[in-house]
């Protein structure tokens, strides 16, 4: 349910392209952050499951044509060994 309070989702954004493995050390894993190795990825902000994390870019020209990438880890709240990383999401600011 759209909006629902059944989970947060921890959005993520990084500038380079991988497949880290989020190694929990159990046979059920939250999946692959891909935005970005661990080192290199910055947490962005979280919201309840369903609901949009609003963000706002700064009109600077120097922006213009930087990619980047956001990801998110949704995790339930009644249980936090629950969860999986989205799918990642590539941008390129324009001008």
């Amino acid at each position: 349910t759209q909006g629902s309070a059944s989970g947060l989702a921890i959005y993520a954004v990084g500038v380079l392209d991988g497949a880290a493995t989020f190694n929990c050390g159990a046979s059920d894993c939250y999946g692959y952050l891909t935005a970005g190795s661990r080192d290199t990825v910055l947490v962005i902000g979280a919201n309840l499951i369903g609901l949009p994390l609003p963000a706002l870019i700064p009109g600077n020209p120097a922006l213009a044509g930087f990619t980047f990438s956001v990801q998110a880890l949704g995790v339930l709240f009644s249980n936090t060994t629950i969860g999986n990383f989205t799918n990642r999401y590539r941008a390129t600011i324009h001008d």
